[in-house]
């Protein structure tokens, strides 16, 4: 499963970002960033041999937005979305609405792409209410 970095997640929540299905349910596929380390609930990432992740990891880690997540909310909220790929220049992400307005960022990883993406659409969101 491919997520976000804390950053812009953090970035993210400021501008209001939920996902939709969010119950605040913790599940073994979830990604966390706790004490400069990445988690999965299953076991740490990298850097250790730990199976599970301890109870702190959730309680006081932040919760990383999986692309899929990112895509439901798109989808939820009415709009498409386009995946460009340019080989030795990274990504082109393209979000629109039903009246062909569109919301594009670039990056060299597919997640920082789609972040900047939303970025500018959560930021045009919030100026218009």
């Amino acid at each position: 499963m491919i997520y976000l970095e804390k950053e812009d997640v953090l970035r993210l929540k400021e501008l209001g970002f939920r996902p939709p299905y969010e119950t605040g349910e913790v599940y073994a596929y979830q990604f966390y960033s706790h004490k400069d380390e990445e988690w999965s609930l299953g076991g740490q990432i990298t850097g250790s041999e730990l199976l599970l992740a301890p109870q702190e990891v959730y309680n006081q880690g932040v919760k990383l937005f999986t692309i899929d997540e990112i895509f439901d909310w798109i989808h939820v909220n009415g709009y498409g979305m386009r995946l460009v790929k340019n080989i030795g220049s990274g990504f082109k992400f393209i979000v629109f609405d039903e009246g062909g307005i569109e919301y594009k960022g670039t990056g060299g990883t597919l997640t920082k792409a789609i972040f900047n993406t939303m970025e500018k659409l959560l930021i045009k969101r919030n100026e218009n209410r």
